[in-house]
C-alpha cells in the first residue's frame, strides 16, 4: 500500500549512478548542434521522425522537447545546451518536413487558448453593444408611459364614488 519513495532516499543512493548526474560528453552548444545535425541527416532517423509528424499524434514542438529529452537523460548534453539548440533542431525539421510534403502540426500556437480568446472578445462586443442600448436617450414606444384620462383612474376603495 506505501510503495512512496521515503523523503531523502534518493541521496542515500550510490552517486553519478545515473547518466544525467555525471558530467555531460557534449559541453558546448555547438558540439551539441552538430550532435543533432548529424542524427538528423540519419536517413531511418528521419524517416521515423517523418513518419510520426505525419500521423499527427505529436506536433512538431513535443517532438523537439522529446528529442532534447532524450539527449539530457542519455547524460549527452545539459539542459541548458538542449534548450540553447531546440530552435535549430525545430527549424531543420520544419524545412525537412516542407521539402518532403509532410503536412505537420508546428504546435507552436495554443489553440485551446486561441479559442478562449476569441469566446472571450465576443462577450466582451456583446456588453458593449447591451451597454449602448442601455445607455440610449430614446424611448422605445413599448417603454412610454401613458397617462390615462383622469376620470378612468382608478381609486382606492375609500375613494370610489357609487
Amino acid at each position: 500500500m506505501f510503495k512512496a519513495p521515503i523523503p531523502g532516499m534518493s541521496l542515500t543512493g550510490e552517486p553519478k549512478k545515473y547518466p544525467w548526474e555525471r558530467p555531460p560528453e557534449l559541453n558546448a552548444p555547438e558540439e551539441v548542434a552538430n550532435y543533432y545535425l548529424d542524427k538528423l541527416t540519419d536517413e531511418k532517423t528521419l524517416e521515423s521522425i517523418l513518419d510520426y509528424l505525419a500521423v499527427g499524434d505529436l506536433t512538431l514542438k513535443e517532438l523537439v522537447e522529446g528529442i532534447t529529452r532524450v539527449g539530457v537523460s542519455k547524460g549527452l548534453h545539459t539542459i541548458d545546451a538542449g534548450l540553447l539548440v531546440a530552435p535549430l533542431v525545430h527549424k531543420t525539421l520544419k524545412i525537412v518536413a516542407d521539402s518532403v510534403g509532410v503536412e505537420y502540426d508546428e504546435g507552436l500556437v495554443d489553440k485551446k487558448a486561441e479559442d478562449q480568446k476569441a469566446k472571450d472578445r465576443k462577450r466582451l462586443l456583446t456588453k458593449k453593444m447591451l451597454s449602448k442600448i442601455e445607455k440610449s436617450p430614446e424611448v422605445s414606444p413599448l417603454e412610454e408611459e401613458v397617462e390615462l384620462p383622469k376620470e378612468d383612474k382608478p381609486k382606492g376603495l375609500v375613494q370610489r364614488r357609487k
